[in-house]
Formats: C-alpha cells, structure tokens, sequence
C-alpha cells in the first residue's frame, strides 16, 4: 500500500448542487467551522448531550464549566468562542458567556460562565441547556 498526500485548492460536488454554490475554498472549510461543539446540561448534575472534540467538562460550582478539549487550539485567546443557553424550556437571548473570565481561554481548555440575567437576582446560574462552539486554528 502507497503513502501519499492529496492536495487540493478547492471542493466540488458531484452535480447535484447548481450554480456557484458548487464549489467552495478549503480556506473556508479550514478556518472557518467549529472545531469544538459541546452540548450539556448544568441542572442537578453537569452532563453532555453531544459533543465533538470534546475530553471532559469540569463542574467549577454554580454556572461555571470548564471545556476540555481532545485536541488543542494552536494559541491561548486565540479562537473564537460562540455560546447559548436556555433555562427550563425557554431560550434566553439575555444569557451570558464569558470565557476571558480569570483569563481562562487557553490551548487545552476553555472556562466558560452562565448568568440568566432574566432572574430576580441576576447571578450565576446553572442552567438547563447549554452549547458552546470553538472557531480557530488547531494545533
């Protein structure tokens, strides 16, 4: 069996797509999509949904998780970091995610926060439904 490498500059259909959507750059398909997704719960017990890339969740008290990554980012704060939440059935759009939080967006690993700021006293809360997607160049 030979070893060898494939390169390429650009994807293509087999025809089943019309028009310019036939084709994209690499560079898109490189740079551009989640190289980390996670889906948990924070609610009684911490626990994942669905993941990719994913090595373990770290439960730091109250609405503080801590992403483990199976495989690093190549640079500490260097990744993009997209998060959402609900809180029992209803999403919230007023839910926040801070992962710069005791600058813990590293290469291995990203520390992500949860308030629903919709509640009386507008603190850390551990909620129902959360996913979190990382963006940015593995190692």
């Amino acid at each position: 069996m030979a070893n060898g490498t494939i390169a390429f500059d650009t994807l293509q259909t087999s025809g089943q797509i019309s028009g310019t959507a036939r084709s994209v750059d690499t560079e898109h398909i490189v740079k551009g999509s989640a190289k980390f997704i996670v889906t948990y719960t924070q609610a009684t017990t911490t626990a994942t949904f669905s993941s990719f890339n994913f090595s373990s969740l770290t439960d730091n008290g109250t609405g503080q998780t801590t992403h483990s990554f199976a495989n690093n980012f190549s640079a500490d704060k260097e990744y993009a970091v997209v998060a959402g939440a609900c809180f029992s059935s209803e999403f919230t759009t007023t839910f926040t995610a801070n992962p710069a939080i005791d600058n813990k967006v590293l290469t291995d690993s990203v520390k992500i926060v949860t308030k629903f700021v919709q509640s009386s006293s507008n603190s850390v809360t551990d909620l129902t439904y959360v996913s979190t997607a990382c963006i940015g160049d593995l190692a």
